[in-house]
């Protein structure tokens, strides 16, 4: 089936290699220059001629799939998932490129950086064009398995971003960036970070439009993590958080005033069977859900009862009696237990 030829076309999808239906990628498709959507996922390359198309506003690609030079010609792209970091699949130019699409809404990173020279310039780049997408909204960061201390968005200011991989290997950062802070759009964050102190606690806290937070620690903390109730994460309802030991884990009186679910994923202590759940539970006071999910390497069905129990115990104390959950897993939360 020719597809060039199809100039009133304004959507095309690709979900199956070969698709089934007798359609390839056009070798060109300047033709179609009605064309709003593609999306295709399973082809290594697309069309050089696709920066030309002057109504594109929404393109997906596969994971392998590269990118023609010149995307910086495709002003009016909002939507792009599939700008991968890879040497291979995108020149220095069209990490340049990237910040010429000013009306980019939502965008998707993910690959890795290859080459440790190049590493530092690349980064740069990039971060220098995310600067200049002063519309966009959502930054989704995934599989890039490398530390992300690099990176820097701000003034860009999204409603949404995912910087978090898919374990302990992809996207972290060693700390909370202080750039964080000027992040006053946020409504979403997930992030994953090396260790949390004080300072990242105050970062985050301090975004006053943040609603959703989801926070996995890689590391065992080395002080206590303190959420205080003097005005911290005012409108936060959904509060995430990985961490080696629930027990370093203390919600003051007052603290996230607006919560209501809470989830934790953390180690069970075999050893002990301390430190079931964090300290004052009970000071959230618009909690209506805790959802646990223990990891019980080596543990024994006895032993995960008793951590249940203990978990249970930690959350009736809480006078508006939220609805409890608790799964185990066989994964260790933190790197070093």
């Amino acid at each position: 089936m020719d597809l060039t030829g199809m100039s009133e076309l304004y959507q095309l999808r690709y979900v199956m290699a070969g698709t089934g239906f007798g359609l390839q990628l056009p070798r060109q498709t300047r033709g179609l220059q009605q064309l709003e959507t593609l999306d295709t996922y399973n082809y290594s390359s697309i069309p050089s001629d696709i920066v030309h198309l002057p109504h594109l506003s929404h393109l997906g690609i596969g994971y392998a799939c590269k990118l023609p030079d010149g995307i910086g010609n495709m002003k009016s792209l909002r939507f792009l998932r599939g700008f991968h970091l890879n040497f291979e699949t995108n020149s220095l130019d069209n990490y340049k490129g990237l910040g010429e699409l000013t009306n980019m809404r939502n965008l998707f990173l993910s690959g890795n950086f290859e080459d440790q020279d190049a590493d530092e310039r690349r980064m740069d780049v990039l971060c220098s064009s995310l600067r200049k997408l002063c519309r966009l909204e959502s930054l989704y960061i995934h599989n890039i398995k490398r530390c992300m201390d690099g990176l820097s968005l701000a003034p860009c200011s999204p409603q949404r971003l995912h910087a978090k991989g898919i374990d302990w290997w992809f996207c972290w950062f060693s700390r909370v960036p202080n750039w964080m802070r000027e992040l006053h759009n946020l409504h979403e964050l997930h992030l994953q970070v090396d260790e949390l102190l004080d300072d990242g606690i105050g970062i985050l806290g301090g975004l006053p439009s943040l609603i959703d937070l989801d926070l996995q620690v890689r590391r065992s903390p080395k002080q206590m993590i303190i959420i205080d109730g003097r005005g911290a994460f005012p409108v936060l309802k959904h509060f995430e958080i990985g961490l080696s030991r629930a027990s370093y884990l203390i919600f003051n009186s007052g603290a996230m005033p607006m919560v209501q679910m809470l989830e934790l994923t953390f180690n069970m202590d075999v050893q002990t069977q301390n430190g079931a759940g964090p300290a004052g539970i009970e000071q959230l006071a618009a909690l209506e859900e805790v959802s646990a999910r223990i990891s019980c390497v080596k543990a024994t069905e006895s032993q995960k009862s008793c951590a249940e129990s203990d978990f249970r115990s930690i959350v009736d104390r809480h006078p508006g009696n939220p609805r409890t959950l608790v799964r185990f897993w066989n994964w260790p939360v933190c790197m070093e237990d």
